[in-house]
């Protein structure tokens, strides 16, 4: 549920940041802070959460193209365990970081600039939580 949460948060992000016009670029970073931040303190909140006798938790489980023959039955798989969360907590912690260093160094394309990063912290927990090698190899390469 948390990392459903995460996701979703880091897709609402990159759609409200789309919606603000390219001219206002200091709320277009103040938005890309909040929402980093937030994506943050969930990212926490799953790590409190992990329970340490438990391999897999947080499994999301998507069921696609059941059309094909020998990908039938084969789901995409997202969880969480004791390496990968750290990993995820990482990812989380350095993107306000980089909104924050970038904050007076990125004059041109600043919505461009934080869409592509949300994009790359998105990817990230994707590569992070996937149980399927396909998907993490398509993910990993999309960085």
């Amino acid at each position: 549920m948390i990392l459903t949460c995460i996701v979703g948060s880091i897709l609402i992000s990159i759609v409200i940041i789309a919606l603000i016009p390219r001219e206002n670029s200091m709320k277009l970073r103040q938005q890309a802070l909040e929402w980093s931040l937030i994506t943050f303190a969930l990212s926490i909140l799953l790590l409190v959460n992990l329970h340490q006798e438990a391999q897999f938790q947080q499994i999301i489980e998507f069921s696609w193209v059941s059309t094909i023959g020998w990908f039938e039955g084969s789901p995409i798989l997202f969880a969480v365990d004791g390496i990968s969360i750290f990993f995820i907590v990482l990812s989380t912690l350095l993107t306000p970081i980089c909104i924050l260093v970038s904050w007076d160094s990125i004059k041109f394309l600043v919505k461009e600039f934080i869409i592509c990063l949300l994009g790359i912290e998105l990817l990230l927990i994707g590569v992070f939580s996937t149980l399927d090698l396909l998907i993490f190899y398509v993910l990993f390469e999309s960085i």
